[in-house]
């Protein structure tokens, strides 16, 4: 029997706002916990090309078997342009005790092209 959390993001998506000739970029998370114990303070990164975007955000609680949508700061694809990784860790610290912690991140690959996100 599983008793640990088991934190992981579902999903990652992105949603891009025109602003003033450069897309305003917001990622999204889907933070599910798996396991069957709560979590608490729970960590979530967001990194784009490996370099962090704006502060952690914190799940103050994550039940088990439940999901928390959270949302990153705004990244700015102005003057951007190229291909570019966005990546979301759970619990980047490992301060939860996990039957899992190797499923603790996600990945999405997106592009921008004359300061548009496409």
């Amino acid at each position: 029997m599983q008793t640990k959390a088991d934190l992981t993001p579902r999903t990652l998506t992105l949603t891009a706002v025109k602003a003033k000739g450069g897309d305003l970029v917001t990622f999204t998370a889907n933070v599910a916990n798996l396991g069957q114990a709560s979590a608490r303070n729970v960590a979530v990164r967001f990194l784009i090309d490996g370099a962090q975007l704006g502060a952690e955000k914190t799940v103050a609680q994550l039940a088990g078997g439940s999901n928390a949508s959270v949302s990153s700061d705004a990244w700015s694809a102005s003057h951007a342009d190229g291909t570019h990784t966005a990546k979301v860790v759970v619990d980047p610290a490992n301060a939860v005790p996990e039957s899992n912690d190797a499923n603790n991140a996600s990945t999405l690959t997106f592009r921008v092209k004359g300061g548009r996100v496409g």
